[in-house]
């Protein structure tokens, strides 16, 4: 069995016409035809795969003008075993109709949230097989979803042409697609993962990419909560640095375009795979320098308590400005002796006071340390009885070691800066509940703190 079936002579002709006439490759329009036949079959099956990535955004959406050879999966829900189990089958089962071989079984575990399948083809331009390959990832569920005709050059062709092809070809189909939106949040990350990682040679065709969706984006709050929603997932899921709230996007994009990163793998790679002139200041231009006059990347999450003594509307508003600083696995702490009592080192805003300098002033006065604060990472709103208290947390790194200068109540309670090591003050803010009826204001300090650590740090 084989891709072409009964119709080998009919199909090269169709293949090298249509490539002639588009000015693309023999090569190329006959990857794209067995890449079209291949979702025509995945899009019968009931298992929710959803199609995303660089090819999609050239099959479905036709904004980018570059070839991309790989099948990008995964699913809009997180799959089980027996459902990543289902869909290896489903993928052996459909390239076994197309006549695909794999070429790298003993690298393929049905159990893996991650597989690569390279699967060699019949090419009717090339004496050797050919390479087609399918990537599935189940680390994260993939959301927004919608539904999308899938589109190939020769369909498109024969279209616009008004041609009937003589030989049985795929009907329309719609698969299930990654929304534009997602896929530019998740690129985004990805060029600052690779800086992380300190990988300029890799993947710079997301620049390209970036910059070509960018006109369709709308700069929204829609696009703001589903940034901070893919952030969080991102943090729970492996090898994605960058979504840790320790970085800010905007300042390692701007880092990215001032060291001219990505430009030698940009120049040597990405160019030669673009089927137009787009030169790499164009890309970066056009793509991550506009993102940089926003603050969409900034992560706006916002959490709520709401405590049972809260009568549905608050006269008044308390915001304070709270330091996280963690060194070598411990972090800084402020603690009462008197009353065995952790906190995070912060306290309430002074009149005319930015975020930034009350929560250096706070810090400062309670531990004696000068620090440099990041932008605010988290924040709480506690709602109890008629009042709301704001509680901004900032991730932040010492600079200088100054004296303390504690107000009275401050030294009667006998506060004092501790490092702790972070498991044991998770372990000690765990203990909440047991307060409830008893200090109710550790109670609610402690869950805070809680929720904080584990949204910021605890990931």
């Amino acid at each position: 069995m084989s891709w072409y079936k009964n119709y080998k002579t009919e199909w090269k002709q169709i293949i090298e016409t249509v490539a002639s006439e588009i000015k693309r490759s023999n090569v190329i329009v006959e990857k794209d035809l067995i890449q079209s036949l291949f979702l025509y079959e995945l899009s019968k099956e009931e298992l929710p795969f959803v199609f995303k990535g660089g090819t999609s955004l050239s099959k479905i959406y036709g904004i980018i003008d570059r070839f991309s050879e790989d099948i990008d999966l995964s699913m809009s829900k997180k799959p089980t075993d027996s459902e990543k189990r289902k869909s290896y089958e489903i993928i052996m089962n459909i390239s076994n109709e197309l006549g695909l071989r794999l070429s790298n079984p003993d690298m393929i575990k049905t159990r893996y949230n991650y597989n690569k399948y390279v699967f060699t083809y019949e090419s009717l331009f090339s004496n050797d097989r050919l390479e087609i390959i399918i990537e599935t990832s189940y680390y994260q569920s993939v959301y927004p979803v919608e539904k999308h005709q899938v589109n190939c050059y020769i369909g498109s062709f024969c279209k616009k042409n008004n041609i009937k092809l003589p030989i049985p070809f795929i009907p329309d189909f719609e698969i299930g697609v990654q929304t534009i939106e997602r896929t530019f949040i998740d690129k985004v990350f990805a060029i600052c993962d690779y800086k992380i990682e300190n990988m300029e040679d890799r993947d710079s065709r997301h620049l390209y990419d970036i910059a070509k969706m960018l006109p369709l984006i709308a700069f929204d709050e829609k696009l703001d909560k589903l940034i901070d929603d893919v952030r969080d997932d991102r943090m729970n899921a492996k090898n994605n640095p960058s979504a840790s709230l320790e970085y800010n996007i905007n300042d390692m994009l701007k880092e990215i375009i001032d060291k001219r990163f990505y430009e030698r793998d940009y120049n040597f790679v990405t160019k030669k795979i673009l089927y137009e002139d787009y030169s790499y200041d164009e890309a970066i231009n056009n793509g991550i320098r506009r993102i940089l006059e926003t603050n969409v990347f900034d992560y706006k999450k916002i959490i709520e308590i709401i405590g049972d003594n809260y009568i549905g509307n608050f006269s008044k508003v308390r915001v304070a400005c709270r330091g996280i600083i963690i060194k070598d696995g411990m972090i800084l702490t402020s603690y009462e002796t008197r009353t065995n009592q952790y906190m995070l080192p912060g306290g309430g805003k002074e009149a005319n006071e930015s975020d930034l300098d009350c929560v250096i002033r706070e810090v400062k006065e309670e531990t004696g340390y000068i620090i440099k604060p990041s932008k605010c990472a988290l924040e709480i709103n506690e709602y109890y009885g008629d009042e709301k208290y704001i509680n901004k947390y900032f991730l932040a790194t010492i600079s200088l070691k100054a004296n303390t200068q504690l107000t009275k109540k401050e030294k009667e309670l006998g506060l004092i800066l501790k490092w702790v090591n972070i498991q044991d003050l998770l372990n000690i803010l765990s203990t909440y509940t047991q307060f409830k009826n008893s200090d109710e204001m550790r109670y609610g300090l402690y869950l805070r703190e809680l929720t904080a650590l584990n949204k910021i740090i605890n990931r």
